[in-house]
């Protein structure tokens, strides 16, 4: 089972932090490992899309391609195009 931890210090987006403990039944061995991730608001990506040329952009809230909702959405996916 592993752990996480947020911060909200990055300027551009929110930072989360988790560690993942694994054991192999084989033999017993244990490994962990430490990730993060930065989660960037849509405000940010759409700004970051046009500066790279990208004219069209559908956003989506899920993989389902449910609306994308500030104060709902789990994910933050964009189709772009040039």
């Amino acid at each position: 089972m592993g752990t996480c931890r947020r911060s909200g210090g990055a300027p551009d987006g929110v930072l989360v932090t988790f560690e993942d403990r694994t054991r192999f039944l084989a033999d017993g061995e244990r490994f962990a490992s430490r990730s993060t991730l930065k989660f960037t608001p849509a405000e940010l990506l759409a700004e970051l899309l046009e500066r790279a040329g990208f004219s069209s952009v559908d956003w989506y809230g899920d993989w389902q391609g449910g609306p994308l909702d500030s104060g709902t959405s789990r994910e933050i996916i964009a189709a772009a195009r040039r």
